[in-house]
């Protein structure tokens, strides 16, 4: 099964100090099927939107909700005909221009060329609809959005080593665990004792995580001391347990490691999503928080695996 990704920041796809997905840096018709010139004089308008997660579930795009890049969108005539294909750009935007004026369908495909996030959407998301009703009626452009949720239990079983949905698939990676990860910040702020990744690249690996996705959860005010603090935090809070493997699963990302290829994209859209869910984390049950802890405690435990 094809699940490659292509995702990544809050704007999933600006630049980063690791790149850890495929950059698409801008919307882009494929060549063989540009949108067809309208005849002189016939009324032209756009079909536009976005394609996102829906964390809060309510049906409408968020701010601070992660935008999703590299996905390939179709649009169809009146009878069914490929008019276009584009794929989203680093602001999750797509955009079909020029369209001569009628019924069209915008449809978000579940099976594409590899190369892109749909299979990635098809296996782990789900949407109120992949396609879309659109109509054209003159110069004024109207906007068709798909908003994804992430299927939990779906992921959780993928995650699951022994593979209790007896699916056949379980992912692979190379994550490392939070003892690892605290271990690199007591030696970095004690300065003795052995590492294996030095204070310098730790530090660096901080300052990735604060330009990651959201202002929030993560600020590190007091270097490598701020990062322990919140790893080796003893609270039962489910918060506060799921900022403990969220962190360990950004470590992972800024220093490649994590879920193996193809899936690191999809590492880097979970992460994004769990810093939404950590930043309103009011919105969400005590259950539905330590779900998510659970999926970041099992990218963070895949280098044990194997």
């Amino acid at each position: 099964m094809n699940r490659t990704p292509a995702v990544r920041r809050t704007r999933i796809g600006a630049a980063l100090a690791v790149s850890f997905a495929l950059a698409v840096s801008g919307l882009s018709v494929r060549a063989q099927e540009q949108n067809p010139a309208p005849d002189a004089g016939q009324v032209t308008g756009s079909v536009e939107g976005i394609v996102s997660l829906d964390v809060d579930g309510d049906g409408s795009h968020s701010e601070g909700e992660p935008v999703l890049a590299g996905v390939t969108v179709e649009l169809r005539d009146g009878e069914g005909n490929l008019v276009a294909t584009t794929t989203t750009n680093a602001s999750g935007q797509y955009s079909f221009q020029n369209l001569g004026g009628g019924a069209y369908t915008v449809s978000v495909p579940k099976s594409t060329a590899a190369g892109d996030f749909n299979e990635s959407l098809a296996s782990w998301f789900s949407a109120p609809s992949w396609q879309q009703a659109a109509q054209v009626n003159g110069t004024e452009g109207a906007s068709y959005n798909f908003l994804f949720n992430l299927n939990i239990d779906q992921i959780l079983n993928d995650l699951n080593p022994q593979d209790p949905d007896g699916n056949g698939f379980s992912f692979n990676g190379n994550g490392n665990t939070i003892g690892y990860w605290k271990h690199q910040l007591e030696v970095a702020i004690e300065g003795k004792g052995n590492a294996q990744v030095s204070a310098a690249t730790m530090k660096g690996y901080l300052a990735a995580i604060e330009a990651l996705y959201l202002p929030e959860p993560f600020k590190f005010p007091d270097g490598f001391q701020s990062a322990l603090d919140i790893l080796g935090s003893e609270s039962s809070e489910a918060l506060d347990l799921l900022l403990k493997q969220l962190l360990g699963t950004e470590f992972n990302l800024v220093s490649g490691r994590g879920l193996a290829e193809p899936w690191f994209g999809l590492e880097g859209v979970l992460v994004a999503w769990g810093e939404y869910l950590a930043a309103h984390s009011s919105l969400f049950s005590r259950e539905f928080l330590l779900k998510a802890k659970d999926i970041f405690d099992l990218i963070n435990n895949t280098g044990s695996w194997s």
